[in-house]
């Protein structure tokens, strides 16, 4: 008696590809304003376009790292910074309004 081979369906992952315009660090996203010592990066989201973004990080340190990208997805640099309170709270400055997304740490 003859019995048909087993059948395998194949499935493909999909697969998304991402551009990445500048190397960044594994960050967590940080949920309301409570200081927590072991934090050492923060993401801010900027929905509204403006000329200034007023962060605060609650990292406990004025961080050294800033990295900007776009709502277009770029990087971008040419920004100033000016730490408002120690470890909590700092502003950016650029010469034109946008939004997009701060990391820091």
């Amino acid at each position: 008696m003859l019995t048909e081979p087993a059948v395998t369906e194949i499935r493909t992952p999909v697969v998304e590809i991402v551009e990445v315009h500048a190397p960044i660090a594994t960050l967590y996203e940080v949920i309301g304003s409570d200081f927590n010592p072991a934090r050492t990066a923060y993401k801010h989201i900027q929905t509204i376009p403006a000329t200034v973004w007023t962060i605060e990080h609650y990292l406990g340190f004025d961080p050294g790292g800033v990295t900007i990208i776009d709502d277009d997805g770029y990087h971008v640099d040419g920004f100033g910074i000016q730490y408002l309170e120690p470890g909590v709270s700092l502003r950016l400055s650029y010469d034109i309004a946008f939004g997009g997304v701060a990391y820091i740490s």
